[in-house]
């Protein structure tokens, strides 16, 4: 169909701006954004894979690698934005789902360009209209030039429900003008940031990434300041790394933009997709983008500190000058552009002071653990794609280097603290009042503080406003003239600038099971029992024959058994015991037994009970033995179990299965019981 009349297309306003020291912002124009189309001719296209078609519009051809079948439109364009250079405006729309190249000569030795209009993917800003120009990929053989054109199609995100472009903008620059020659000094300094970038890998990892650097060669772009690593296309993602130096971009903006691409490098393309999918639309240190959904500029701000020594003026082992006055309190702090890149640049500071983030100037004691560059680099090789993830990583290898204990600390420090209210009651259940506490969690065998020391309940026993580390603090609380050092527990996924109630904490000496090396459980219960084509009844009564060995870890003790007895009886046992180690309370218990007979293969044996709520009866605990026992008998013990299953077969393979329970005393036999024990020796 061939249309005759101009069309006009009505495309927002954007305002012009410009960026330094790594943000990526192209120039935007400053006249209306209004497009006028002229005469559209429209190409029929039937083609084989390699067929090309001339170009009337541009003088170049257009090529269909894959072949293509559909309709080209090509027209001038008369009125569009301001680009960033000046050249020719082209309408060009293609509604096959082929890939599609336009090849056209080059200009001696000028660098010629092919931008399009719309929302592009990538480490780059968005105007408040959401479109502007972008360069498409671009490959040179010989004299010629070949652009990659992405035609819209539906791509549902959160920048946008469409991709790609029909308005084109050609351009050149011109060979030995000062924006060449100041293009050619910016991608000299961008090879030798990459090189420095790949010198500072951990040794072992060096080869590998060289080889996938080698292979994955940025071409580089003069619109704007941006890294995009893959072109998005109707029929798919295709690995396209392109670094956008604008003639006017500092030596810092070389470094962010090298830091994107060589994130790319580290992780795998699968990976950095997801990381590119998380760029937010606009940035700038200090921004906030809620819910902790990105890091992916935090890795290339560490990549300034890593080749230049700092993030613009900024030291990034400072959070009161990244994050520009910013409180924790206000905003949830590890949701700030900059808080990944303080906290990669922390790991790697051996300063034991670090400012305040809202009085830079007053220091604070701070635990290090001078990791290497290499050892932060193979971090971020990781590919965490948000903080939460990167603080899992690093946890992680510093529990592998017996450094985890003072992360939280510096976690704190940086601004990812928290305040919370609680009640203080003792182990009675009454209120602690007007007691003052101070607040503390150890590292590296000290003893930090959070942002406030101490902490004073109220005449109910309440405290507000209180300050915590990321995960666990120790209440120092005095009692009875003593002090007793309480933990509390705040999950680090809670946004920061939220006040966390804790509920009631109760204070009062915890029971020490440090020295249960041995579990035991038994059970009675009054059981109905379908076997044949009967049902039986009787006292079930499950028990070990022995202690197991296991161990307590946290609140929580645990025992496995897997052995075959001399008569070759095979036997498995699995034993779990959590008790809260003030009131001795089992919170919970899981029994998992099996028995397979040594003699006849049919015979087989399995139950499993589970449940909790058994009060302490028995506690002994000299410092080298201990003694625990919790029991309930009686009907309590129905109301404590919350599931029991019990499966045997005879030598003939007949079945039998617990149809029901009870724990009434009346039932005969008597009474019903459940019983645990936990103790030192066996």
């Amino acid at each position: 169909m061939r249309r005759t009349s101009p069309v006009i297309v009505l495309v927002g306003s954007i305002v012009f701006l410009f960026l330094s020291c790594g943000r990526e912002k192209l120039t935007e124009p400053s006249n209306s954004t209004d497009f006028t189309i002229g005469t559209i001719t429209p190409l029929d296209v039937n083609l084989a894979p390699g067929g090309e078609i001339a170009d009337p519009v541009s003088g170049g051809t257009f090529i269909f690698p894959e072949g293509g079948s559909g309709l080209l439109e090509v027209a001038e364009i008369s009125k569009a934005p301001a680009a960033p250079y000046s050249g020719t405006d082209l309408y060009i729309n293609y509604d096959g789902d082929t890939p599609l190249k336009l090849r056209l000569p080059l200009s001696g030795n000028d660098e010629m360009m092919l931008l399009g209009w719309g929302v592009p993917s990538g480490s780059l800003d968005l105007p408040a209209g959401g479109e502007r120009w972008i360069a498409l990929p671009a490959m040179i053989n010989g004299g010629l030039i070949e652009f990659e054109l992405a035609m819209p199609f539906d791509l549902p995100d959160k920048r946008s429900n469409r991709r790609g472009y029909t308005y084109h903008h050609l351009s050149s620059i011109p060979a030995g003008s000062s924006d060449a020659v100041r293009l050619a000094a910016l991608r000299t300094q961008a090879a030798a940031d990459i090189e420095a970038y790949l010198n500072a890998l951990p040794t072992a990892m060096q080869p590998s990434m060289r080889t996938r650097a080698a292979a994955m060669v940025p071409t580089y772009y003069a619109d704007g300041n941006y890294y995009i690593g893959f072109a998005r296309y109707i029929w798919g993602n295709t690995v396209r790394p392109m670094i956008g130096l604008e003639a006017g971009a500092s030596e810092s903006t070389v470094a962010h933009e090298v830091g994107h691409y060589m994130h790319h490098i580290l992780t795998s393309d699968g990976q950095y997709l997801l990381i590119e999918n998380t760029a937010p639309d606009t940035h700038g240190i200090g921004d906030l983008h809620d819910g902790r959904t990105t890091i992916i500029e935090d890795v290339a701000y560490f990549s300034q500190f890593l080749l230049r020594g700092s993030v613009g003026i900024a030291d990034p082992t400072e959070p009161g000058f990244m994050y520009r006055g910013i409180s924790p309190y206000v905003v949830d702090a590890p949701s700030i552009e900059g808080f990944g890149c303080v906290l990669l640049s922390r790991l790697w500071s051996a300063d034991p002071t670090i400012g305040r983030i809202d009085r830079p100037t007053e220091r604070r004691p701070i635990p290090t653990v001078n990791l290497s560059m290499a050892e932060i680099l193979s971090l971020i090789s990781l590919g965490a794609t948000n903080i939460n993830q990167l603080k899992a990583d690093v946890e992680t290898y510093l529990t592998g280097v017996g450094k985890a204990d003072r992360l939280p600390v510096i976690l704190e420090r940086i601004g990812w603290r928290y305040l919370f209210r609680a009640r203080l009651v003792d182990i009675n259940g009454d209120p602690l009042e007007n007691v003052t506490m101070r607040k503390f969690t150890k590292a590296n065998g000290v003893e930090y503080a959070p942002y406030t020391k101490f902490g004073t309940t109220d005449d109910d026993g309440y405290i507000t406003l209180a300050h915590a580390f990321p995960g666990k603090t120790t209440l120092r609380v005095p009692l009875l003239g003593d002090s007793i050092d309480v933990p509390i527990s705040i999950d680090p996924l809670l946004p920061t600038n939220r006040e966390v109630d804790l509920g009631e904490v109760v204070v009062g000496d915890s029971l020490d099971f440090n020295l249960a090396n041995y579990g035991n459980i038994k059970l009675s219960v009054y059981a109905s029992e379908q076997y044949l084509d009967r049902i039986h009844h009787y006292w079930f009564e499950p028990s070990m024959w022995t202690s197991c060995q296991g161990a307590f870890d946290g609140d929580t003790f645990t025992s496995e058994l897997d052995e075959i007895d001399n008569n070759g009886n095979h036997m498995t046992s699995s034993l779990s015991i959590s008790i809260d180690i003030r009131s001795g309370q089992v919170t919970s218990f899981r029994w998992n037994y099996t028995l397979q007979s040594g003699y006849y293969a049919n015979e087989t044996r399995a139950w499993e009970v589970t449940g909790g709520g058994v009060p302490m009866t028995t506690y002994s605990e000299s410092g080298t033995s201990l003694s625990y026992e919790a029991e309930l008998t009686g009907t309590a013990v129905c109301s404590s179990i919350s599931t029991l299953t019990s499966h045997s077969t005879d030598i003939a393979g007949n079945e039998a299965q617990l149809l029901s329970y009870e724990c009434d005393d009346q039932s005969g036999g008597g009474p019903a019981r459940i019983w645990l024990k936990l103790s030192s020796v066996e």
